[in-house]
């Protein structure tokens, strides 16, 4: 289960969708063991899923952040970019 990635869930959700085919009788030769380990295979899918979000909008806020920073350095006059920075070149 831990080899999972996210390039497997369609192939879990093929699993989950042919063992609720099943008849009771059918899932229960399979064994419980089979069913945990598809319950184990959907909750790293899933965590995979949230980890991938995760990163995703840590990076999106990064960025965000970054533009902030640009737009705040754009629109500072001279004189205030040069206070803040120490050099007097700007001032000018």
């Amino acid at each position: 289960v831990e080899e999972l990635t996210l390039d497997d869930e369609s192939d879990v959700e093929l699993a989950r969708r042919a063992y609720n085919l099943l008849t009771e009788d059918q899932q229960e030769a399979l064994g419980e063991d089979y069913l945990l380990r598809l319950e184990a295979a959907e909750a790293r899918i899933e965590a995979l899923k949230q980890t991938a979000w995760g990163d995703i909008l840590t990076t999106f806020g990064v960025l965000l952040l970054h533009l902030a920073a640009v737009a705040y350095f754009v629109f500072l006059k001279r004189k205030d970019l040069a206070k803040l920075t120490g050099i007097k070149i700007l001032a000018k």
